[in-house]
């Protein structure tokens, strides 16, 4: 029950290199994997861990009866989230030489098993489309980061990328508990449901955006 099935519904070709990888025996780590270039150790996810002081990246997020998942639009998205947000990355067309340095930069950010896959799939819907990234601050919930892409420049983006950075604090892992098999709740400063099989996150109570 700790460890499900490594994360989501992964690819034939991910299970195979999820297998392939080895733990370092001084770190504890998997790897180094080298499918971003630049060679990267990961951790192993802990899922109570990730939901109190980690960036999740769920493929989808409900905010009371409103949410957004990947595939949407990006009006649909400022729709809900609004127009309040910073662009952390300006568009920029991913040739395939510039695919890899992206991908790993982001993995940077939380060098887990779980982004990696996520990551794995994304690399392939990116080459040679428009990229840009969207940052909402969410008040007293955290961060939401959207990943649009878009064959062309001026053209019509959809959500890629989801990323959540709850507020983070190391004594609220004692917040966070299993409520089912693949279901964990963290109830603090901020109410959550992480749905890991579906990769669903239900952020519970009034959100203020």
């Amino acid at each position: 029950m700790k460890i499900i099935a490594i994360i989501l519904v992964l690819s034939l070709s991910s299970v195979l290199h999820a297998q392939m990888l080895l733990t370092d025996p001084k770190t504890g780590k998997l790897g180094p994997v080298h499918d971003f270039g630049e060679p990267i150790y990961l951790d192993l996810m802990d899922y109570k861990s990730a939901l109190a002081n980690e960036q999740l990246c769920p493929d989808r997020i409900t905010m009371g009866n409103k949410y957004i998942s990947l595939g949407r639009s990006e009006s649909a998205i400022i729709k809900i989230l609004g127009d309040k947000y910073t662009c952390t990355q300006n568009p920029l067309q991913l040739q395939p030489e510039k695919v890899d340095a992206f991908c790993y930069a982001i993995l940077k950010e939380q060098p887990n098993t779980m982004h990696f896959y996520k990551l794995l799939e994304l690399k392939e819907q990116v080459t040679n489309m428009w990229v840009k990234t969207y940052e909402w601050d969410v008040h007293e919930i955290g961060k939401i980061l959207a990943t649009f892409t878009s064959p062309r420049q001026n053209g019509k983006y959809k959500v890629q990328l989801i990323r959540l950075r709850l507020l983070r604090d190391s004594k609220r892992i004692n917040s966070v508990k299993w409520i089912s098999n693949n279901t964990l709740e963290r109830n603090d400063t901020v109410h959550v449901l992480w749905n890991i099989a579906r990769d669903r996150v239900k952020i519970l109570g009034t959100v203020h955006l």
